[in-house]
């Protein structure tokens, strides 16, 4: 049968995202299909999450917030709320690594936007008007899921050229999600590719950056507190409401 949820996004961001949807639990074909051998096919994975949809909406064109959110739900149709999950303990004299039971229903908490999702933004860099007096405005883009494939696609090719000739080669995530985010630079005496600002970017240049959609808060997050059998701290699990939760 299919659940009615609603979107953490609640019908702002897109008009081919509704505010509410039905899902489907996955059957055990599909489950045993996207966590062979402990391996994720991402792409596979969109597939078969697009199939536990009723409606015929873009799963590449969702918000991060409401992929994790919609994976969150199937994961709960499909398993029940109690979850098994594996942890270091936070402290430094310990680190055993134990397991642990949680209820996720009782754990995840989801707000809701309640005004308009903006797609697109202009930010602008202090910093150059302070240092350099030009005054540089970034376009950046809500990422979606589509983007975030994108950049995973281009880490795992990275990680295995450098595997692979066995040379040291700079995988930095942060770099990734910038060039994604980017989308039109102004404000420089001549044009400059996205390639040679990244390179001039300080830390406060990329939290602007990154942080430019924060004025809408919206998803589901949560964590689940437990104690370490060995030393008896009380650990801190955040859960990973992405993807890999079906792992």
């Amino acid at each position: 049968p299919f659940h009615e949820i609603k979107l953490p996004s609640a019908g702002f961001y897109d008009s081919e995202i509704p505010a509410v949807i039905n899902v489907r639990a996955l059957t055990v074909k599909e489950l045993k299909h996207i966590t062979a051998n402990g391996k994720l096919d991402r792409k596979i994975f969109d597939t078969t999450i697009q199939a536990c949809i009723k409606e015929p909406i873009p799963v590449g064109k969702l918000t991060i917030e409401d992929y994790n959110y919609i994976v969150y739900m199937i994961r709960l149709y499909s398993n029940g709320s109690k979850v098994t999950t594996v942890k270091i303990c936070d402290n430094p004299a310990c680190r055993n690594q134990f397991k642990f039971d949680y209820d996720i229903s009782e754990c995840a908490k989801v707000e809701y936007a309640d005004k308009d999702i903006d797609k697109a933004k202009t930010v602008n860099l202090p910093r150059f008007m302070r240092e350099h007096n030009l005054d540089v405005n970034i376009g950046v883009k809500r990422l979606t899921r589509k983007d975030i494939l994108a950049i995973e696609d281009t880490l795992r090719i990275q990680t295995e050229l450098a595997a692979k000739d066995g040379l040291k080669r700079s995988v930095f995530p942060l770099i990734e999600y910038l060039k994604a985010y980017i989308s039109t630079i102004d404000g420089f005496p001549l044009p400059v590719p996205k390639e040679q600002v990244l390179d001039i970017l300080s830390t406060e240049d990329a939290e602007l950056i990154t942080t430019a959609f924060d004025d809408v808060v919206f998803g589901v997050k949560g964590s689940a507190v437990t104690e370490c059998p060995y030393c008896g701290k009380s650990n801190t699990y955040d859960i990973p409401f992405t993807d890999i939760f079906f792992l």
